[in-house]
């Protein structure tokens, strides 16, 4: 595998990244008292005080966000070099690449993804084994890699460039222009540079890249936080919408043997026999279905009006309604049914369609 790597790899290159950022944070909040021009040192140490606290707070939102994004960033990164390894591997040697000078058959001599214009194309590299010593480079579409030419510092022509790996980690160029003579050496140091000891490095991980028991009183933290926020919104809300809320405060909220009732005594006022109902869906909506006999009728419609009419009107004030499959007739007998509205949320629609 060329890019894909340990797992590990990425977690260290993920925990480095949140370490940095938090560290950026930290220091912008704990210095902030320092820059500022007080009259005193107490109210320095009050707004050190003010700047500590703000900062205990943004850490448990700045490092969840880092905790929350973790996995399924590695996976990404993981899945793109996995990506890349598998193009890379996969892509098709191009046949019959000839030289540009002698017009000899060139040797295959290496290939890499070329990804510096967001292409992720394959670049083959290709080596004439005559005298002419060219090279050559084609993409895994057959397009030739046209380098920028190099020109020469002193008259501007394009020089001839020879390669020399001097050791595992050392490549010399050397720029010749071919018409004023004039010579550049350019050696490309690739040895693996070590990063410069962080002796705060752990104890910082260990703080900003959460796990355990720093995990759950953050999470915890932060229910708590977004708790009292919701709170704080609706109790905003409710006093911008004081007389929404009133209005909802005054719907009168009926159970079901109170409905059972109201409707009955309602229906037998109007000469309705044999009222009944069913079993209550005591589901997520809370309905029940009701059943009447209407002795006498020459129009189906007008006695589904009459009924619906009449069902409205008795729970107009309450928080029950007739649903939306209304009133139904068959052979004189009528049926309905009814639903509640239980949550505050539903009681001020209720109470909005009546400010209406």
């Amino acid at each position: 595998m060329t890019y894909l790597k340990e797992r590990q790899e990425y977690v260290d290159r993920y925990d480095k990244a949140t370490v940095n950022d938090c560290r950026w944070h930290e220091n912008f909040h704990l210095g902030y008292a320092k820059k500022q021009k007080v009259k005193n040192e107490k109210e320095r140490e009050a707004i050190h005080g003010i700047s500590e606290y703000a900062w205990s707070i943004e850490k448990i939102f700045l490092t969840l966000h880092w905790y929350d994004k973790k996995e399924a960033t590695i996976q990404k990164w993981m899945d793109e070099d996995a990506r890349r390894d598998d193009k890379l591997e996969n892509a098709r040697i191009p046949e019959n690449i000839f030289c540009d000078e002698c017009y000899g058959r060139m040797q295959f001599s290496d290939k890499h993804l070329w990804d510096l214009d967001d292409s992720d194309r394959v670049l083959f590299f290709f080596d004439c084994p005559n005298n002419c010593k060219k090279r050559k480079a084609i993409y895994d579409d057959g397009t030739v890699y046209v380098p920028k030419p190099h020109l020469c510092e002193k008259c501007k022509h394009e020089v001839e460039i020879t390669r020399e790996h001097v050791s595992d980690y050392e490549i010399k160029h050397t720029y010749t222009c071919p018409k004023c003579g004039h010579v550049e050496v350019d050696t490309l140091d690739l040895t693996p540079k070590e990063e410069p000891e962080d002796p705060k490095y752990e104890y910082d991980r260990n703080r900003f890249c959460l796990s355990g028991k720093e995990l759950q009183d953050a999470q915890e933290s932060r229910r708590n936080f977004e708790s009292l926020k919701e709170l704080m919104e609706k109790l905003e809300h409710k006093e911008e919408n004081k007389e929404l809320y009133d209005k909802a405060e005054q719907i009168e909220k009926l159970t079901v043997p109170q409905v059972k009732e109201r409707v009955t005594t309602a229906l037998e006022k109007q000469s309705y026999t044999n009222i009944t109902f069913e079993k209550p869906d005591l589901g997520r909506i809370v309905s029940l279905e009701f059943s009447v006999e209407e002795m006498t009728t020459d129009n189906e419609r007008a006695s589904v009006l009459k009924l619906r009419k009449l069902i409205n009107k008795l729970l107009k004030e309450t928080n029950w309604r007739l649903m939306t499959d209304g009133i139904s007739y068959r052979l004189g007998i009528l049926t309905g049914r009814v639903r509640v509205y239980e949550s505050e949320e539903d009681l001020l629609k209720l109470a909005e369609k009546k400010k209406k």
